[in-house]
């Protein structure tokens, strides 16, 4: 009787087996399909796309006084980066305002033309990975919120801090985007009334509430330094 039982069970255990066959067969997919729907990634994001594979290459690639970019600290790199809210993208040298973007120029800026790569990678874009009213989001995206944060507001709202940078204020054509880069940082000069001596104002007011209540009142639309 034992035997008969196990005999059946084989029996409805290949019958199982065909009908899945079968089935999959009727539907168009193939066992290989099937088994890599359920051992597939789900869409999981491409190998280096994180902030701290980003800011671990440009804080390695960017290093000398005309590349450095977020003062050469990585914590500081790491702290902006995830407040930015920057799309993924893929790693590519498409000219978009993504992560994506800025981690392939971080790493080619290990083997040729930091004073460029490093520029393109950077918080800002340099010109490349963004345009200028993407610059200004990225800007008014940290900038904003954190100087409110700490008490020393600097713009009603992250509408006007856009409008001012992007000059839709009536402000002379808003804050010049200086793409060459400078004499303290790439895309940071000081003393200039552009976005990039702002966003360097930042840097150095971020994220230490100390640091921030001298720093953010660099960033407002009239600046005792970027003028």
């Amino acid at each position: 009787m034992k035997r008969l039982g196990l005999f059946l069970g084989a029996v409805a255990l290949v019958a199982l087996t065909a009908g899945v066959v079968a089935c999959n067969g009727v539907l168009g997919i193939s066992a290989a399909a099937v088994e890599g729907v359920e051992a597939g990634d789900g869409g999981a994001v491409e190998a280096g796309l994180t902030c701290d594979s980003y800011c671990q290459l440009i804080t390695q690639n960017c290093v000398s006084p005309a590349d450095v970019e977020y003062q050469n600290d990585p914590g500081l790199c790491r702290s902006m980066c995830n407040n930015l809210a920057l799309d993924n993208g893929t790693i590519s040298s498409a000219p978009q305002n993504t992560l994506g973007c800025r981690v392939y120029y971080a790493q080619l800026a290990g083997t040729s033309d930091p004073a460029t790569n490093c520029r393109f990678a950077g918080p800002l874009g340099g010109g490349h990975c963004g345009t200028k009213v993407e610059a200004c989001g990225n800007f008014c995206s940290l900038d904003v919120p954190y100087c409110k944060s700490i008490g020393a507001p600097t713009y009603m709202s992250q509408t006007d801090c856009t409008d001012r940078c992007q000059g839709l204020l009536g402000d002379a054509g808003g804050y010049e985007f200086d793409t060459d880069g400078g004499p303290t940082g790439v895309d940071l000069p000081e003393g200039t009334n552009t976005l990039n001596c702002r966003f360097y104002h930042l840097e150095n007011g971020y994220p230490s509430p100390a640091r921030g209540m001298v720093h953010c009142p660099h960033t407002l639309p009239v600046s005792a330094v970027c003028n």
